[in-house]
């Protein structure tokens, strides 16, 4: 397990804000000219993204989204739009009738070697992603990649060290090619998260012989439509089509060249303009206005559907003003996010946590903003005109995102109060948002997330009840809370001392909604499950501990011969399978 111990103990990794930043595709010869000839040659893109630090699809990083996007294959994929899941090394799966138990069937398939890849690679994965020495489940870079919202009985609580014996958590293999997986409760986004990088197999062999080594081109072998053939360390990585993917003859590239890039430089639009890139990523302000103003490069930008949410989530502080949830509503009515969207190109406004694009999505989920309410609630906080409120403080990690200082102003101009901008490090960024501060600094944290388009994953593992709850402690039991994390308790019992101050303290707003997210999980008919989650939603709105500010998406400049390239609204955000060149 080195691999992943030295990635969590990279100390740059933890930015903070976890939308992470995606990868653009590029020619690897000037004007394009490294694809098909038309005569029969070879195919080529080369990727321009960020430097992969790990290809371990077991820590959050760039590199587990690259070994999802073409490396190596879970049991099902995405559809093009990411609205649902196809076979991928599951050719099919069937559901209890309670919706706890899913068995998925194994297509014949092989490893990049030529072995085949069997329900022994998917369980030595499984149980490697949840044993105990691994971090936690988190949303951070770094952080060990299980999506709790997965639901899968016992999972979590064997990573916590509740439940030791791995029997005991659901997830069995009755032969070499079924894969018998029992939740918790019924889970309308459980295939969904079968999709993520996380649930990927591994190979058992490769990994047992070589450990920390595995990753290296000379030992990695893939399950995926690619595999690794050379990398040059924080410079560049080249993959070549796997001859032994199951469905090779409708992968149109035999070649991806990708170049790293450190983010240090610039953002430049230069490399694909002078043809020397066919597709990268592009979030830049100023470069996202180029393509809406200039006509050359009209109809060249591509965007996901969007599946991210720009919020302030509350720090705690030992200064307790902002436990008042009026202040909080107050600060929410009278945020301006028209203004604030508006200063970020391609940026929608948004009153809820969860993004529009979600199927069942309505206003009933929203908080519309009212100055003139906001102005009365904290005037009855004890705060008229904002008066006598300590200032507010927005934390942020890096350069302050225009819709910050947006905020700021209309904060100031809606309310009278006193905004201040804290752009820090993210190493201090990290430290911050989860530390008890000083009682002259109150206010939020600004971030973003990205994830699968269903209602389990943005109500019940997203901004969940579990993550929620500690937020609205007071500050005396969050200094417990704290201090508790420092002791040399086992960890299952660490665990439910947590739980028991999170659960028993926490205020009630949090606690109806943790009720209503409970019922919504437990709720088996998808209909009946999504109106459930709706209502759960609203009631996390309710709490004012989390307020959202717009909704994103992915945004890709891509050369007109790429066929194929179907961006998506999550981390992974396109399949290198279906790209090809014209």
């Amino acid at each position: 397990m080195s691999t992943r111990r030295q990635v969590l103990q990279w100390g740059g990794l933890a930015g903070g804000v976890s939308l992470v930043a995606g990868c653009g595709f590029s020619g690897n010869k000037p004007n394009g000219t490294g694809g098909d000839d038309g005569g029969g040659g070879s195919s080529t893109l080369t990727i321009e993204g960020p430097v992969l630090p790990t290809l371990d699809p077991q820590v959050i990083s760039n590199g587990m989204w690259m070994v999802n996007r073409g490396l190596i294959e879970g049991m099902l994929m995405q559809t093009d739009d990411g609205t649902d899941v196809q076979p991928a090394s599951a050719e099919s799966w069937d559901v209890s009738d309670d919706g706890r138990v899913y068995t998925f069937h194994l297509r014949e398939a092989n490893w990049s070697d030529g072995s085949p890849v069997t329900a022994d690679d998917f369980m030595f994965a499984y149980e490697r992603l949840l044993e105990p020495k691994s971090s936690g489940a988190g949303v951070t870079l770094g952080a060990n990649s299980y999506v709790s919202s997965l639901g899968i009985k016992n999972a979590l609580q064997f990573q916590q060290g509740i439940v030791e014996d791995w029997a005991e958590v659901g997830v069995k293999a009755p032969d070499e090619k079924t894969i018998e997986i029992t939740l918790e409760t019924p889970n309308q986004g459980f295939l969904m998260g079968m999709t993520h990088a996380s649930m990927c197999p591994l190979p058992k062999k490769v990994l047992e012989e070589h450990e920390a080594e595995w990753e290296l081109p000379e030992n990695i072998i893939t399950n995926g439509p690619f595999t690794v053939e050379a990398t040059q360390t924080n410079v560049s990585m080249t993959l070549v089509k796997n001859p032994e993917y199951w469905d090779a003859d409708n992968v149109d590239l035999d070649q991806i060249n990708y170049r790293m890039n450190d983010g240090t430089a610039t953002p430049t639009l230069v490399p694909f303009e002078n043809g020397e890139v066919d597709i990268m990523s592009v979030g830049d302000a100023a470069m996202l206005l180029r393509f809406q103003n200039e006509p050359e490069l009209q109809g060249k930008l591509h965007s996901a559907k969007p599946g991210s949410i720009y919020y302030l989530a509350l720090l705690h502080s030992k200064n307790e003003t902002l436990s008042d949830i009026r202040i909080r509503q107050a600060l929410s009515l009278a945020m301006g996010r028209d203004t604030a969207a508006k200063s970020v190109p391609l940026v929608e406004p948004t009153t809820s946590l969860v993004p529009q694009s979600v199927a069942g999505w309505d206003e009933s989920v929203t908080n519309p903003e009212d100055i003139d309410k906001a102005k009365q609630l904290l005037a009855d906080a004890g705060y008229p005109d904002g008066k006598g409120l300590p200032t507010i403080t927005i934390l942020n990690g890096g350069n302050p995102s225009p819709m910050i200082t947006t905020i700021m102003s209309n904060w100031e101009t809606n309310l009278g109060i006193k905004v201040a901008n804290d752009a820090v490090e993210s190493g201090v960024y990290v430290q911050k948002r989860s530390a008890l501060n000083d009682a002259n600094y109150i206010g939020f944290y600004f971030g973003s997330f990205a994830a699968e388009l269903n209602w389990s994953k943005w109500v019940g593992s997203l901004w969940s009840p579990t993550f929620t709850k500690p937020f609205s402690l007071s500050a005396k039991d969050y200094q417990e809370y704290l201090d508790l994390q420092k002791s040399d308790l086992k960890p299952a019992e660490l665990t439910k001392q947590l739980n028991e101050i999170a659960d028993e303290r926490c205020s009630d707003e949090v606690k109806q909604f943790a009720e209503l997210t409970d019922k919504a999980s437990k709720t088996v008919d998808p209909d009946e499950a999504t109106e459930a989650f709706k209502i759960a939603a609203k009631a996390r709105e309710d709490c004012f501990i989390f307020l959202p500010i717009a909704q994103g998406s992915y945004h890709f400049a891509v050369n007109e011969r790429v066929t194929g390239f179907h961006p998506r609204p999550t981390g992974d955000q396109y399949y290198y399978k279906t790209l090809g060149v014209k």
